[in-house]
């Protein structure tokens, strides 16, 4: 396979794990409001609305993106012939920071 097409998948991953991040804030979010509306006694509702169960579902998830999006960039690092670049890139309005990196797949110089 091409390396455009582990780039590619590195960058939705990214995107996934960005997203996953948020939806499992919510999880806690759902579990305090169910906490709060849903009494003990309600043990039907609390198993439907189980934001632990979810929260939890999604850890998994997780896990499993930053595993597939570690095997792309293992194949990505292995695969392009690196050609870095310098650039210089804005800290602050006065200051600047030279970094080094892959024009190809973006890898950063070490």
């Amino acid at each position: 396979m091409d390396i455009n097409y582990f780039l590619l998948l590195k960058k939705k991953y990214n995107h996934i794990l960005s997203n996953i991040e948020t939806i499992i804030d919510d999880c806690d979010d759902i579990s305090y409001y169910t906490d709060e509306y849903v009494s003990n006694t309600d043990k039907a509702l609390r198993m439907i609305f189980n934001p632990e169960l979810t929260k939890t579902k999604f850890k998994e998830n997780k896990t499993h993106i930053e595993q597939m999006k570690a095997l792309c960039i293992q194949y990505i690092n292995s695969s392009c012939s690196h050609e870095f670049i310098e650039d210089q890139i804005d800290i602050t309005p006065d200051t600047t920071k030279t970094i080094r990196y892959c024009k190809f797949c973006e890898e950063l110089a070490r």
